[in-house]
């Protein structure tokens, strides 16, 4: 893996389809870095748990009590399960359900997105185009992301970008997140995130912009919560800081660790990814 820094007249040389302010530095990282596909990645995740007689219970809850010093789960479908140890991974909905005993400190934040649909031709032709991570800061838009055109299930390309914007909502109850998610308008910042791809990609050929709505899980010291979370053999990893899925792999591996073993890697401190709850 190679990693290079470059002032904005090399960044818009080596990858004509951007186009950055002469006043930018730009740090680009080679192969193997690049992008996931997460449906690809949860379905290779699933399969190698099922590979290490794992089992797969697709139901919900949203409780656990404690019973003959075991973690009790009653599931919607009247299931019961009981365990020695429990890991719950609920990430911005961990505070709202009734799983632990106090809350964590979250700050939860809505997060406006855009797909850009574009031609299967177009798609091939930015098919080099490596991810972005835009630090910008302006009134309008903050820390724009941006990644390339993939297929998605319905067949289309879809390039999809993300960023803070000034008007995004922090979260306090779960009641917030179910409205946002179900009947806010996810069309507020399209046409704003619309200019800033333009700008950025000034030669693309889009053929639609859709908005998209998501949610970002930020914790107290910027690392996810890993760890135990009571003496009852509890524990939790949450809190993405909006790097979530792209390290969802490592992640799980500290927390399996932790889990299993009551160490982390010796790699890490427990003190990087300790629990913090609120006051």
């Amino acid at each position: 893996m190679k990693i290079a820094v470059f002032a904005a007249m090399w960044v818009n040389k080596a990858f004509t389809d951007f186009n950055f302010p002469e006043t930018s530095q730009g740090i680009f990282e080679d192969a193997p870095s690049g992008f996931i596909n997460p449906r690809l990645l949860v379905k290779a995740q699933l399969e190698i748990f099922l590979k290490n007689k794992g089992v797969v219970v697709n139901d919900i809850t949203d409780e656990i009590t404690y019973e003959n010093e075991c973690i009790k789960i009653d599931t919607k479908a009247g299931k019961t399960f009981r365990a020695r140890k429990v890991l719950i991974a609920a990430d911005a909905f961990t505070n709202s359900l009734k799983l632990l005993d106090k809350k964590l400190f979250f700050r939860l934040k809505s997060e406006s997105t855009i797909w850009v649909r574009v031609s299967k031709e177009e798609a091939i032709r930015l098919k080099t185009l490596p991810s972005l991570l835009y630090e910008i800061n302006t009134p309008d838009i903050q820390n724009i992301y941006l990644i390339q055109p993939v297929q998605y299930p319905d067949g289309e390309y879809y390039l999809k970008m993300g960023a803070n914007m000034p008007d995004d909502i922090y979260f306090e109850i779960l009641e917030e997140i179910k409205k946002w998610f179900r009947t806010a308008d996810s069309s507020f910042n399209l046409s704003k995130l619309g200019q800033a791809l333009t700008q950025i990609m000034p030669a693309i050929k889009t053929k639609e912009c859709i908005a998209k709505k998501c949610i970002v899980t930020y914790t107290e010291h910027g690392k996810p919560y890993i760890g135990n979370v009571n003496s009852k053999g509890l524990y939790v990893a949450a809190g993405g800081n909006g790097y979530g899925a792209m390290s969802s792999d490592a992640l799980g591996c500290i927390a399996a660790e932790v889990v299993t073993k009551n160490v982390f890697p010796k790699e890490y401190d427990d003190k990087d990814f300790a629990p913090v709850f609120m006051i």
